[in-house]
């Protein structure tokens, strides 16, 4: 057997759903706030302040390069004489990084203190020779020493000679144009620095935004999962119980008719009891009282009497007979009415209520008077012949529907349970 479903809390699935509600609108909030932020960086990609600065340093440079172009004989001249400075500083250098010492006063002295120790007298004749040998080299460095002097002297010269042009020039507005290039530059070198700080600041934002889409869309799912969970849950337990209430339903429709069946049964058996007992019997009775009655307010001979069926009338003589008692009632309608209303004071008749009903039910005429009672008379033994000879028949018409009844009900209910 299968477990049964419980039906789940709706004031736990409230309550957590307004906890997951809560914690996705904070995290919309946080998502829309990071697209703002992203979009205020973006801007549309321009920026004409620094694509003015850079046409501004393009103009510069055409200026500079016309400046240049004016001077161009100057400066070439000053172009010749820079080069043969730098060749000039290059063979001094190469020049002195062939001498043992720095100067011609290291020189000087380093000859004076090898002339010193040879004359001493105290060097072995080896280190004597390894001196002089070396004065001669020192000497040979003060030629070299005196051509590097020269050499310096003519690099001299030619500076004055290129500060002498330049001063000749007026180059006051290129060094405007210097000024402002650099200037520029600088500019152009810090917006650029601005424009990588701000790339690294949007990817953070960038980061900061996918980040807060993720969250958002973990805590909607956790929502949905939620939500599918619970609404999942209660559909189950609702189609339980519309099973439980299908198979109720079957079961108390299977019950009523069971009942109603047994019912039909029952009331069937009932009028078969009834269709048993022989028809017409209330009514013989009935009409031999009043034959009874009747005919001895007309004076005959009550021979109903010796041929009453029943023993037990249902209207005692005794009661109804009463001449002074109840309301002269006389006939109404038709030929006998008028000759009622047309009658002498002694001819009136009176009858007891309860003789008047037993004549309307058996649909005969109410006398109004005595001279009436014989038509009454004979009317009631006709009704009396006809409840006699046709008692038997009716009595087994009856029995036979009856039992067609009880047949059909025992065949409903003995299908009802086979099928049960």
């Amino acid at each position: 057997m299968s477990k049964r479903l419980e039906k789940p809390s709706k004031t736990e699935f409230e309550s957590r759903q307004t906890e997951l509600k809560a914690t996705l609108d904070a995290k919309v909030k946080t998502l829309n706030a990071a697209i703002d932020a992203v979009k205020k960086t973006q801007g549309n990609g321009k920026n004409p302040a620094l694509d003015a600065l850079h046409d501004e340093l393009n103009d510069i440079k055409s200026q500079q390069n016309a400046f240049k172009q004016g001077k161009q004989g100057v400066f070439d001249e000053i172009k010749t004489i820079d080069q043969r400075i730098s060749g000039r500083i290059k063979d001094v250098q190469a020049a002195k990084a062939k001498l043992p010492v720095r100067n011609a006063d290291e020189v000087e002295k380093r000859i004076e203190q090898l002339e010193d120790s040879v004359e001493s007298g105290q060097l072995r004749i080896l280190d004597e020779k390894k001196a002089l040998t070396e004065i001669s080299q020192l000497k040979k460095s003060k030629a070299a020493f005196a051509n590097i002097a020269k050499m310096e002297e003519a690099i001299a010269a030619d500076k004055e000679t290129v500060a002498g042009i330049r001063a000749g020039i007026d180059d006051s507005e290129s060094k405007k144009l210097h000024l402002r290039a650099q200037e520029i530059i600088k500019k152009i070198e810090e917006s650029r620095a601005e424009r990588n700080e701000l790339k690294k600041s949007r990817d953070a934002l960038y980061a900061a935004r996918d980040k807060a889409f993720e969250e958002k869309h973990a805590a909607n799912a956790e929502l949905q999962a939620l939500r599918d969970e619970y609404y999942g849950a209660l559909k189950q337990y609702q189609d339980q119980y519309a099973a439980d209430m299908a198979v109720r339903r079957e079961k108390e429709k299977e019950e009523r008719q069971a009942y109603e069946k047994e019912k039909r049964l029952e009331r069937a058996k009932a009028k078969l009891e009834i269709a048993s007992t022989p028809a017409f019997g209330v009514e013989i009775v009935e009409t031999e009282n009043l034959l009874n009655f009747f005919e001895k307010e007309s004076g005959a001979s009550p021979a109903a009497e010796s041929k009453a069926s029943s023993p037990s009338p249902s209207i005692d003589p005794s009661k109804v007979i009463k001449k002074d008692v109840g309301t002269f009632m006389e006939g109404t309608g038709g030929k006998r009415g008028k000759k009622t209303r047309g009658a002498k004071a002694g001819d009136k008749f009176n009858l007891n209520l309860t003789v008047i009903e037993s004549l309307s039910a058996l649909s005969i005429g109410i006398p109004g008077s005595k001279s009436e009672v014989p038509e009454v008379v004979e009317q009631l033994k006709k009704k009396l012949n006809y409840y006699k000879d046709n008692q038997d028949k009716v009595t087994k018409e009856n029995i036979r529907k009856a039992e067609e009844e009880i047949a059909k009900a025992e065949e409903d209910v003995g299908q009802e349970q086979e099928e049960a």
